[in-house]
């Protein structure tokens, strides 16, 4: 897997990356969407799409549920290629005490 951090406020056409975003709140996929580089996101896309696609989506799978778990991040976006599950985008969760 590939990660890019996203250290700037930016805009994000998700085909350059093969893909299409599915967004976690409004549960419709996007195409372009603009990110706070101080959200802290972290996108992970599988380099090889045609290497193991069932393991790398288990594995994917397992990530997500563990995030979810933690509590610490959210996932904002899930990634498809081709209707397969090949990254997700994560942002921090504030915690204010």
């Amino acid at each position: 897997m590939k990660k890019i951090y996203i250290k700037e406020d930016t805009s994000i056409d998700w085909n350059i990356y093969g893909v299409h975003a599915l967004d976690m709140t409004s549960k419709k996929f996007e195409r372009y969407c603009d990110i706070c580089g101080d959200d802290n996101l972290v996108i992970n896309i599988i380099d090889d799409i045609s290497n193991n696609c069932v393991k790398e989506e288990d594995n994917i799978s397992k990530q997500i549920q563990q995030i979810e778990f933690d509590g610490y991040s959210r996932i904002e976006f899930l990634l498809y290629y081709n209707y397969i599950l090949v990254g997700y985008v994560k942002k921090k969760v504030k915690i204010f005490n």
